[in-house]
């Protein structure tokens, strides 16, 4: 039973409640209130894919382990962890492959040459391996803070794109080594050699299908469910359906009641929001004892309902850039390319003339280039200087085309990063290469423009929004890479649409009744009640 303080009035004694601990009620709610039950996952693997049989898989596992060997001649396999080979044998597709995951940890057989791991996902047909998917990550023995220990592993073999075939649903773990949770990245390789992504989590603990929704379950770092849901029907990453989306919202809102904290408190509209969703009336007093909500922070609030349900809200995800950047693309003649993997014979010449300029170089990363004859080394001197080299070679390891060095940030930092796109103009094939604040412009084997200061690739949307192919914003001015160069972008190609984003940029800060914000308003289409309430905003200082 509640205390109650005696106060006297006119010689009378009347009964007053004891203000309520709010911190303490919403954690009782906390403790109460049931999440909703997550519905039980499908399989990923269709029912056309067989198992392999013990005998089979055995001979995989040593069909595999001899490819590899083939592939890297002057490396070595290591055995000093339990973990350093790791071989999962997924099942056999009706076109007649198996699909196959490994990790081996391996080092060069020549002196000073470092350890690390190959990861690969691979389809086997018969006598023929081809590598579908491959990282390179730290050896095993070498697992301790800083370190890189990501692998792939083969998640589900179903007909994602409803085309007839079997596509690989491939996880991308990332993990270093003194973090307390990693992240699981599920990616879709289409049988017809495309890719997509279909979304992350941390730490996942499940993953299934929910009728057509593939459906990742994990835990954030403050033990909350997370969940990340894609439409296989069509193709293609999504919001959570409306049940999933529901379960997802309310565990994270009995998380927060559950350790509440006096910091952490809502204001009084946030917790009859709260309230409403966990289905929980308010107990006489409650709200009362909540903060009053601010006028400016309730309007904010709308405007980011509204942002949200006209899909304006940042997001990664952002069709509506996507879309713009392809249609200024094709105004400016330009076209995707495709890459090619590199062979054996490519990264031996690579690796080849990296000897050539440092004997003794260590961290030696190698890779295609996005598109075209090209590839790239990076390489660190063991002089420990902390710094990386980076050069952009032909594919034969003849030419070098372009370089840099850079600053290593922490005790390893990442194996290269410079940026680039490439895309064909006519029978032109133009590369565009960014790294340590210069631009290269490459076409035929050769650099036909450079420039160098605060340089990125031109994004059309907003927050982490895909990067165009061919337009590069150097110090703020817009310029279009060419077969011969550069030009300045014509301003009216992205005049309107630039006004758009500075719009959307407005109404996802904080609400203002100033006329630059009101204005965002009404241009982008909101309710003339929305800029009202905002008009009506108290003025600030």
């Amino acid at each position: 039973m509640r205390a109650l303080v005696g106060l006297v009035v006119f010689g009378v004694s009347v009964a007053r409640a004891e203000p309520l601990d709010l911190v303490k009620e919403l954690q009782a709610i906390g403790g109460k209130v049931k999440p909703t039950p997550i519905p039980k996952l499908g399989s990923l693997r269709a029912a056309t894919c067989t198992v392999v049989s013990k005998a089979d898989a055995a001979a995989l596992k040593k069909q595999v382990q001899t490819w590899i060997d083939h592939e890297h001649p002057d490396e070595k396999v290591l055995h000093e962890t339990e973990s350093s080979v790791d071989i999962s044998i997924g099942c056999k597709d009706p076109s007649g492959y198996v699909a196959v995951a490994v990790g081996e940890d391996r080092q060069g057989t020549k002196k000073d040459s470092f350890a690390l791991r190959r990861n690969y996902i691979l389809k086997v047909f018969g006598d023929k391996i081809v590598a579908v998917d491959e990282s390179r990550t730290d050896a095993t023995m070498n697992w301790m803070e800083w370190a890189d220990e990501g692998h792939l592993s083969i998640t589900g073999q179903l007909d994602v794109d409803g085309d007839g075939a079997l596509d690989l649903i491939i996880d991308h773990y990332e993990h270093e080594g003194g973090s307390p949770m990693g992240t699981d990245n599920l990616v879709v390789e289409y049988a017809n050699g495309k890719t997509a992504t279909l979304g992350a989590v941390h730490d996942m603990s499940d993953v299934g299908l929910v009728g057509d929704t593939l459906l990742m379950r994990g835990i954030d770092k403050e033990q909350v469910l997370e969940l990340s849901c894609a439409s296989l029907k069509p193709a293609g990453p999504g919001p959570c359906p409306g049940s999933l989306a529901h379960a997802r919202a309310r565990a994270q809102l009995i998380a927060r009641f559950t350790n509440m904290t006096k910091d952490d408190l809502p204001d009084r509209d946030e917790l009859v929001d709260d309230l409403a969703a966990l289905g929980v009336k308010p107990k006489p007093g409650l709200l009362a004892a909540a903060p009053e909500t601010p006028p400016v922070l309730r309007a904010t609030r709308h405007v980011h309902a509204w942002a949200d349900h006209a899909d304006l809200a940042h997001r990664a995800d952002d069709p509506e850039g996507r879309s713009y950047l392809a249609g200024l693309q094709a105004k400016l003649g330009d076209a995707a390319c495709a890459q090619t993997k590199l062979t054996p014979a490519e990264e031996a010449a690579a690796a080849a003339w990296v000897k050539k300029q440092d004997e003794k170089a260590v961290n030696v990363s190698i890779d295609a280039s996005a598109c075209g004859p090209y590839m790239w080394a990076a390489w660190s001197a063991p002089t420990g200087d902390g710094k990386m080299r980076e050069v952009m070679l032909s594919r034969d390891g003849k030419t070098r085309i372009l370089g840099f060095t850079w600053e290593v940030m922490g005790p390893q930092g990442p194996p290269s990063v410079h940026e680039e796109q490439f895309f064909m103009h006519g029978d032109k094939l133009v590369g565009v290469l960014i790294g340590a604040q210069n631009l290269w412009i490459v076409v035929d084997g050769k650099v036909v423009a450079t420039s160098h200061g605060e340089i990125r690739f031109y994004t059309a949307g907003n927050g982490a929004s895909a990067p165009s192919r061919d337009i590069i914003d150097d110090s703020g001015a817009l310029w279009h890479a060419t077969p011969t160069g550069r030009e300045k972008l014509d301003p009216a190609l992205v005049r309107d649409h630039e006004q758009r984003r500075k719009a959307i940029d407005l109404v996802n800060g904080d609400a203002s009744r100033a006329p630059a914000y009101l204005a965002a308003l009404e241009l982008l289409g909101a309710d003339p009640k929305l800029v009202a309430e905002c008009k009506a905003l108290p003025k600030t200082e």
